[in-house]
């Protein structure tokens, strides 16, 4: 029996020169982020970086999910953040690279740079089949 994907992947965004992302309009109706809130930026298998709101479940969720925790960052008015300068070394993320914003219904917005589309696809196929 194949698993429900509970994914939506929304459009291919670039990364701004002075590193900031926006979250894309579609994708707004569907999180729950909050202007000016912290959230919790992690890295997971140097492959992409995931936005998720900080909480008392932060440590349990960290060796469940095995990802490790960089940094935090805020949300502006403009449903805008910036990419901490570790997730940017890590990931050799530059301006105007363009990332896959990808929502998970538990809340969690995954960003991935789109030349790793198979990456993604491969995640996928093997994580809900």
């Amino acid at each position: 029996m194949k698993k429900n994907l509970d994914l939506k992947i929304y459009w291919v965004i670039t990364i701004w020169p002075k590193w900031q992302i926006m979250i894309p309009k579609e994708a707004r109706n569907d999180i729950w982020f909050e202007i000016g809130e912290e959230y919790v930026v992690s890295i997971f298998d140097e492959k992409w970086f995931w936005l998720w709101k900080a909480n008392k479940t932060l440590e349990k969720l960290k060796t469940i999910l095995n990802v490790e925790i960089v940094s935090t960052t805020k949300l502006n008015s403009k449903n805008q953040f910036v990419i901490p300068v570790s997730i940017r070394d890590r990931l050799k993320l530059k301006p105007w690279d363009n990332v896959i914003t990808v929502w998970k219904s538990n809340g969690w917005l995954w960003f991935i740079k789109n030349n790793e589309i198979e990456y993604l696809l491969e995640y996928i196929k093997l994580n809900f089949n």
